[in-house]
């Protein structure tokens, strides 16, 4: 059966069928590009970029999350999908193995490598995924998270060894404060073609608490007419992505506060206009945990 559909389709057909075609919405060529998949002169790869459920009475249904059991309508149903997240099928069949796990502890990545070979009888692609798993935490936490996929090209009985890095970013959260954090402890790395397909599996171990690093690189304030311009530039020197609290105060009054999300490295220029009357005023910047005062003039 070939579906021409832009999600999941449900019904008691799908389980009398021999094979599904998602062709989503295939555009003109669609009809030629369909035919080459069911003749077999091509070999399709894709996966799937959500979860296919039994029927709606599952929904919500997400691959990185336990079902509650209470679900739409009332309806109990099995929490298992009809097909999982990251689920494709191919002409050929593709074997993993060989799984190394490299931990730099000065930096904290972890480089994860591993071998696929094609043993089947056809050329074709594979969509190998990496999921990431906390072992144990505070909080309850999603049962596995995709944090790298990649399509790779083999050829019939053709070997290629992939390779993936994650940054502490990778297996960082949210704390009470909504502050990113990665906390230490194991966690697991989860190989395979798709989320319930999992082919190799290893475990970390983060032996610290990683966090973002607020800095204030400059404070400026300038007149313009009678008015302060005030300049801010802001960076996170930390390992991990925050959406860090700044506030900026004009004689301990405060005038702005919002948060700031800030990738490992980057940094942002902010600028603000304020009224004040004559005569000497201080301005403070808060970010994060850092801060920095500048004084003008008027």
């Amino acid at each position: 059966v070939v579906l021409i559909a832009g999600s999941p389709v449900v019904g008691e057909w799908l389980y009398r069928v021999p094979a599904v075609v998602q062709a989503w919405y295939p555009g003109e060529e669609g009809g030629r590009a369909i035919a080459d998949v069911l003749f077999g002169d091509y070999n399709p790869g894709g996966k799937l970029p959500f979860t296919w459920p039994h029927c709606e009475g599952q929904l919500p249904l997400y691959y990185n999350a336990k079902p509650s059991g209470r679900v739409y309508d009332y309806v109990n149903a099995t929490g298992a999908p009809l097909y999982p997240f990251g689920h494709g099928l191919s002409y050929t069949k593709f074997e993993y193995s060989n799984l190394r796990v490299e931990v730099d502890k000065s930096s904290w990545t972890v480089k994860v490598s591993f071998d696929v070979e094609n043993v089947g009888e056809r050329d074709g692609d594979e969509v190998v995924q990496l999921y990431v798993r906390d072992a144990f935490s505070r909080i309850a936490r999603p049962i596995r998270e995709l944090k790298r996929f990649k399509r790779i090209h083999l050829k019939k009985g053709e070997k290629a060894t992939v390779t993936f890095t994650l940054a502490p970013d990778d297996f960082a959260y949210y704390d009470e404060r909504m502050r990113r954090f990665v906390e230490p402890g194991e966690f697991e790395l989860l190989v395979g073609s798709s989320s319930e397909d999992i082919r190799l599996k290893a475990t970390v171990a983060i032996e610290q608490e990683l966090r973002s690093k607020p800095f204030i690189e400059a404070v400026a304030v300038r007149k313009l007419g009678g008015k302060a311009v005030i300049e801010v530039e802001v960076k996170n020197k930390g390992p991990v992505a925050d959406l860090i609290p700044f506030k900026l105060d004009l004689d301990g009054k405060e005038i702005e506060s919002f948060r700031i999300y800030l990738e490992p490295g980057d940094r942002r220029k902010l600028a603000f206009t304020a009224k004040a009357e004559l005569g000497t005023h201080e301005v403070k910047a808060t970010f994060g945990e850092a801060s920095a005062k500048a004084v003008i003039q008027l």
